[in-house]
């Protein structure tokens, strides 16, 4: 019904180097099923904090809709560039590779972002040289029962 989303791409971030990305859920019961895919040719960790408050916006992306016969658009706000007066409570975490070896970091099992919420969902480079970065993160949204 084009209600399924993406956002993907991938840049290089130089030593200890960020991307961050803000999403923002609406105040309705229109709720988004995530699932998201990173990965590094050298060590990355990626965090997701929950209850952000944003002090400057940054500028928007625009998710693309997987059903190319749709132009539903999505209820989420994306955003990178935001300036943050509190980042909220850390609910995901994770490491993948060192030195030379590349990482990998995923969740196949869906997270069902709370409404009316910013989250950080945030990219680190942890090594002292460049690193090329993919991201992809997948979503549905629907009206919950």
């Amino acid at each position: 019904d084009g209600g399924h989303f993406y956002i993907c791409g991938y840049e290089t971030l130089g030593n200890g180097a960020s991307k961050t990305f803000t999403v923002v859920t609406p105040n309705t019961t229109k709720w988004s099923h995530m699932t998201f895919e990173v990965d590094g040719t050298q060590g990355i960790t990626f965090i997701i904090k929950e209850g952000a408050t944003v002090s400057v916006a940054g500028t928007a992306t625009t998710p693309i809709n997987n059903n190319r016969n749709s132009a539903t658009a999505s209820v989420l706000t994306i955003r990178t560039g935001d300036t943050f007066s509190a980042e909220g409570t850390q609910i995901y975490g994770s490491h993948s590779g060192a030195n030379k070896t590349a990482g990998m970091v995923s969740r196949e099992k869906e997270i069902i972002l709370k409404q009316n919420t910013a989250y950080i969902f945030r990219i680190t480079n942890t090594q002292t040289t460049d690193t090329v970065i993919s991201y992809c993160g997948e979503w549905y949204e629907h009206t919950n029962r």
